[in-house]
């Protein structure tokens, strides 16, 4: 008997069958009824278990199939494919690619194109980006109208070796690896905005190499009184899910002219800004003799997601685990 289990926690989506019609139906489901599942002629053992997660507007799914091809026709966002274990094939009316986990490299699909992807065995990350996003992202970055002939100009595949490209592999990577975790405590929404932010970032940069280029470029400052009204935006919210964009956007500054400013002024970036409010308001209150408050509600209250992230960036910053810190106080 096929064996299918489906779980909804939050933000997270777990999915799992050898049944290559509920493997369709799920498919259909979650990415769109544009998208066609069939069963791969090279291995009529089909399996497949998935974990999906919604991040703002962007979809991240780990995935581990055998013998399956799915087929989609991109009409409103760019799919990137990161093989784990494993390769796969990746085919169109131009070109079939073989693409192998530990090649340095990465499948992209752009829209209106006719995909389909071949995998025997594999595990594998994929990420899907509304165009629209990018688009936007693209032009807050660079500060001008975004050019649509840069769609027409997206490559058929990621070189890995390129920084900004590295750094998008191993984000989505650690993205969804701690989303799942998270997600199995009931904090599955805590994580979401700062990732999407990051993602977003990185996709625009990986996809568009004209946008890398120009966000690269030498900033010009924004002003003291810009950069204030974001550090105190940030110390005043710093337990909350902190968009740095949106910070920019809000004070009228590209989130780079924001960046390289606020690094220049208090030798921080403005990310690392949040941390470090987050770790010293996390010591503050693990000081604190008059409450009971455990370590791990702390670190939840002061904006981490990640308890044994917290613990890390903690030692580093004051060189004790925090709960160390927490018998102390206690005596």
């Amino acid at each position: 008997m096929p064996q299918k289990t489906v779980a909804q926690r939050q933000a997270l989506t777990r999915f799992s069958t050898r049944s290559a019609d509920e493997a369709a139906q799920f498919v259909t489901t979650a990415f769109g009824s544009e998208t066609r599942w069939e069963t791969s002629t090279v291995n009529t053992d089909v399996s497949v278990t998935m974990d999906v997660a919604s991040i703002g507007q962007l979809t991240l799914t780990r995935a581990t199939l055998a013998g399956y091809a799915v087929s989609r026709t991109l009409t409103d966002c760019v799919q990137i494919v990161l093989p784990v274990q494993g390769h796969l094939t990746k085919r169109t009316q131009a070109e079939d690619l073989l693409i192998c986990s530990g090649k340095n490299a990465a499948s992209i699909a752009r829209p209106g194109q006719r995909t389909t992807y071949i995998v025997p065995l594999g595990t594998g990350i994929i990420l899907l980006v509304p165009i629209r996003n990018l688009v936007e992202r693209a032009e807050f970055l660079t500060d001008t109208p975004f050019n649509a002939g840069l769609l027409g100009e997206i490559k058929g595949a990621m070189d890995l070796k390129d920084p900004v490209c590295g750094i998008l592999a191993r984000s989505m990577k650690v993205a969804i690896s701690e989303l799942i975790s998270i997600n199995s405590l009931g904090f599955g929404n805590l994580a979401q905005s700062g990732y999407e932010e990051l993602l977003l970032n990185l996709t625009v940069a990986s996809v568009f190499p004209a946008v890398a280029e120009a966000v690269a470029r030498p900033q010009a400052d924004c002003g003291s009184d810009v950069v204030r009204k974001a550090r105190d935006y940030i110390v005043e919210h710093s337990s909350e899910p902190i968009e740095i964009a949106r910070i920019a956007a809000s004070l009228g500054v590209s989130i780079r002219t924001l960046q390289v400013t606020f690094q220049r002024q208090y030798g921080f970036s403005p990310r690392d800004f949040v941390m470090e409010c987050r770790l010293d308001n996390a010591r503050n209150l693990l000081l604190n003799r008059a409450t009971n408050t455990t370590v791990t509600t702390i670190a939840i209250d002061c904006g981490f997601s990640d308890l044994s992230h917290f613990s890390s960036k903690y030692r580093d910053k004051f060189g004790e685990l925090p709960s160390e810190t927490r018998r102390r106080a206690k005596g």
